[in-house]
């Protein structure tokens, strides 16, 4: 049963991500005292402590992409929150599979846009103009309407899923 809340969880926020472009924080803060609580109650101290290490690990390797606009905060805050059900092995190769399917998903996107060459250039000018200025920018424009912008909670979703059939 603890092990369906994360997908239920995960659902819920592409629900929101689809129709808002956000994840609200009571959802979040909700997920993450149910995530703690079931820690506590499975594990004790132990899954306390796996819960803190699987909550640092998606904001030790994404948080660095929310000051440039790269990756929304409410996915990484569902990362982080996904991590403290799941422990620090298992998120980590949940992150595997969601970056991976949220790469493929923006090449298919970008194709059928027709808009690779475009946003490769941009990627490449971005970078060039905030190693010359030191200056944060945002990175995305827009919201859903963008071409190049998806909501990033379905991967999320997708990439749970995925390091579930492998838990098993």
């Amino acid at each position: 049963m603890f092990d369906l809340i994360p997908v239920l969880l995960s659902a819920g926020a592409v629900v929101m991500d689809v129709k808002s472009a956000r994840i609200s924080n009571r959802w979040i803060l909700m997920g993450l005292a149910g995530a703690f609580l079931g820690q506590l109650l499975r594990s004790g101290g132990q899954g306390i402590l796996a819960g803190m290490k699987g909550f640092c690990i998606p904001f030790l390797l994404l948080g660095w992409l929310f000051p440039f606009r790269m990756m929304g905060a409410g996915d990484i805050k569902l990362l982080c929150v996904l991590g403290v059900f799941l422990g620090p092995e298992r998120i980590l190769f949940c992150l595997m599979w969601t970056m991976g399917i949220g790469a493929v998903f923006s090449l298919i996107r970008l194709c059928t846009k027709k808009m690779m060459r475009q946003r490769v250039l941009y990627f490449f000018r971005y970078l060039r103009n905030f190693l010359i200025t030191k200056e944060i920018v945002p990175y995305r424009t827009g919201g859903w309407e963008r071409p190049e912008n998806m909501p990033f909670t379905i991967p999320i979703l997708l990439g749970i899923l995925l390091g579930f059939c492998r838990a098993y």
